[in-house]
């Protein structure tokens, strides 16, 4: 209650020989590291302290994931005008204009898939017992079955054969 602002750092100490600064500066999210590094970068004692990053080497990816993300990108931009024209009355029906406000209206989107449903499902009922106004929720739901569940709770979905047709639908 006394604070504006809490910072909280969570560091592992699994060094038997470690120690932690904290020094005032600029306003940064960034942590830096220093090690005794050795040889295979274990640690060694009779070293100095040198920086040390959380990659130790950066690897560029090979050419399979590249072309399997261009390929997904192709897959975005062929179906962009069809999903586009999809989604306009939905958005239209969607988007609710409270009194008084100016502009097209608010959407509230969420994606989810089969895994996450659980978590839709939940979120709806504690909505709805509380009296808030879901017509303005469009869930862009992963999968059939989702959608399903979606159009269930009386929620707008859309599902996005192209472009969503592969992705998991319990991660």
């Amino acid at each position: 209650s006394n604070c504006d602002l809490l910072r909280v750092i969570a560091i592992g100490d699994d060094v038997s020989n470690s120690c932690t600064a904290i020094v005032g500066q600029y306003e940064s999210a960034h942590l830096a590291r220093f090690m005794r590094r050795g040889d295979e970068g274990r640690v060694d004692s009779e070293e100095p302290l040198v920086r040390v990053g959380r990659v130790e080497k950066f690897e560029a990816p090979n050419e399979g994931p590249i072309l399997g993300h261009w390929k997904k990108l192709q897959t975005y931009f062929s179906s962009y005008e069809t999903v586009r024209g999809e989604l306009e009355p939905i958005l239209r029906r969607t988007a609710v204009k409270r009194k008084g406000e100016s502009g097209k209206g608010a959407v509230v989107v969420m994606v989810c898939n089969m895994g996450q449903s659980t978590l839709l499902v939940n979120f709806v009922c504690a909505a709805r017992s509380r009296g808030i106004d879901l017509s303005n929720v469009l869930v862009f739901a992963t999968d059939q079955k989702t959608t399903d569940v979606a159009q269930g709770l009386g929620l707008e979905t859309y599902y996005d054969r192209h472009n969503f047709e592969n992705l998991p639908e319990k991660e």
